[in-house]
């Protein structure tokens, strides 16, 4: 199941391509039932800017049945011909934590959860890197910008700060990128926000670009 902004739904498809990979056995994106329930944000699915494989199915007009049980059912039915399939809900530990719960999975289950973390998905991180080719082509505003980034030891730095009640202290950023200029001999940071105006107030780092 999909749901959340692009971010959220890039992790959720390596996790489940992973997972369809090592068994064998088509994916399935249930791209419809959290977008219904989304009246906060209107977010919607945002998976097809990327050339996925053929063989990936994307469920987007299932009868909106919000039980999980009756909406796999359906699903289930519809493209592999039956109606049992295992639930698999992400705990509640932090979204960010490595459960194992998806290994030594047989086929015909239904994820419910984020999935972040590198380890559900690193072991075929070449083929789903292959999958998520975007289909618009780069404006050549964006060209000279492309190309600095990939020139670089580049880290891309997310500030969301519009329209979200869990806003991230300062402390939070600067320690990060602490943490990256350990790591990186010459480290060169891209912002991406919604509140430029905040992150120059802040004085997050010297050297940096924002991008809006």
């Amino acid at each position: 199941m999909l749901c959340g902004g692009m971010g959220n739904q890039l992790f959720q498809y390596a996790s489940g391509r992973a997972l369809a990979l090592e068994q064998d056995c088509r994916l399935v994106l249930d791209a419809s039932t959290l977008f219904l329930k989304d009246q906060k944000y209107r977010r919607s699915y945002e998976l097809d800017l990327f050339n996925l494989p053929s063989e990936i199915g994307v469920a987007k007009t299932i009868v909106p049945l919000f039980n999980l049980k009756l909406r796999s059912a359906c699903l289930f039915e519809k493209y592999f011909g039956r109606r049992s399939a295992r639930i698999i809900i992400e705990g509640d530990s932090s979204r960010f934590d490595y459960e194992d719960k998806l290994t030594n999975l047989q086929s015909h289950v239904y994820l419910y959860g984020y999935w972040q973390s590198v380890n559900y998905f690193k072991r075929h991180a070449d083929q789903i890197r292959d999958d998520l080719t975007a289909k618009i082509q780069v404006p050549d505003i964006l060209q000279a910008e492309c190309v600095d980034l990939s020139s670089a030891d580049s880290v891309a730095v997310h500030v969301r700060r519009q329209q979200y009640a869990q806003q991230l202290p300062i402390a939070y950023y600067r320690s990060a990128i602490a943490t990256m200029r350990q790591r990186l001999k010459r480290p060169r940071f891209y912002i991406f926000t919604d509140d430029p105006e905040w992150c120059r107030q802040a004085d997050l780092m010297a050297d940096y670009v924002i991008i809006q």
